[in-house]
């Protein structure tokens, strides 16, 4: 499932499944109309020195099987419907 966020420039998030486990992840539609993920180099401290890692990952955020996703998704739902309509907010949940 992608859901875009910009029209102009194609970006959006992306609920991406596999072995069982849930993520969400940046992508981007192509001017084909493909889903592409966002891809990052991540970076660590090792001695003191910022080391960059040699190879790229998605830029996800893993939510674990479908019970803990699920679980993250609408706690993160009731949160963002906070102060408004609590009754809306449990009918969808």
């Amino acid at each position: 499932m992608f859901h875009e966020t910009d029209t102009e420039k194609g970006y959006g998030v992306e609920l991406e499944e596999y072995n069982g486990l849930f993520s969400l992840r940046k992508a981007q539609r192509g001017k084909d109309g493909e889903i592409y993920p966002m891809w990052c180099y991540l970076s660590q401290y090792e001695d003191g020195e910022k080391k960059i890692s040699e190879k790229p990952t998605t830029l996800s955020v893993r939510l674990g099987n479908r019970e803990e996703a699920t679980e993250i998704i609408t706690k993160c739902l009731k949160e963002l419907t906070k102060g408004g309509d609590k009754d809306e907010a449990d009918k969808i949940v």
